[in-house]
């Protein structure tokens, strides 16, 4: 299965390439564990190409503008050398996407850093922290992650969070094979029911706003 590795000329270009691909952020709602769209709701997206303008808001804007800070900020406490990732990978033959934040290019190996700026709330809410101060991301970020890594064909990647503004966190991920297969099964599905015009049943009360 080959990938194509495409460089968006603009952000409208990048935004039009998504519609075409269940990208690492969409693939969560096919298992229940999106925070941000449902599985009715992405279907529509992709049966129809209409895609709710997205009006970022202050929260989302300065993630944006502090994610290089972060990375770099990560990368030498680590002693990694990192570069932003702006290629867009997809595999047109599942109709898989992935856009990326950095990758470390100093470990052998290209490997994945996939940067969340997390507030306390956030973190207390939505991470877990176990006793050996081992951390689990939210299950729509490790899905995240394992859809990138399904694309990229990369063996490892790092979630690297800034905790509340003074605390920085790295989580190493592996490709998890058996998680991939069945994010590739998901897709398969999915697309199988779009191209069929197979309407998935909505579940209340996250699709009112949809319908």
């Amino acid at each position: 299965m080959s990938v194509e590795i495409i460089v968006p000329s603009n952000q409208e270009h990048w935004l039009e390439m998504r519609k075409a691909d269940v990208t690492s952020t969409e693939s969560a709602a096919l298992f229940g564990m999106s925070p941000y769209v449902t599985h009715y709701d992405l279907w529509h997206r992709k049966r129809t190409g209409v895609v709710p303008e997205f009006k970022a808001n202050e929260r989302v804007l300065w993630g944006q503008r502090l994610e290089s800070a972060i990375a770099y900020g990560i990368a030498e406490e680590q002693g990694w050398d990192v570069k932003p990732m702006k290629e867009y990978f997809r595999n047109p033959d599942l109709r898989m996407g992935s856009s990326f934040d950095f990758v470390i290019t100093n470990l052998g190996e290209p490997v994945h850093l996939e940067i969340k700026n997390v507030d306390y709330l956030a973190f207390r809410d939505g991470w877990i922290e176990h006793e050996d101060g081992s951390i689990e991301a939210p299950e729509h970020i490790e899905m995240q992650v394992q859809h990138q890594m399904a694309v990229s064909g990369f063996k490892r990647a790092f979630i690297g969070a800034f905790i509340a503004g003074n605390r920085g966190v790295v989580i190493e991920r592996l490709r998890d094979d058996d998680v991939i297969a069945a994010i590739k099964s998901k897709v398969a599905d999915f697309w199988r029911t779009v191209d069929a015009g197979l309407e998935p049943e909505p579940v209340m009360p996250g699709d009112a706003e949809v319908i």
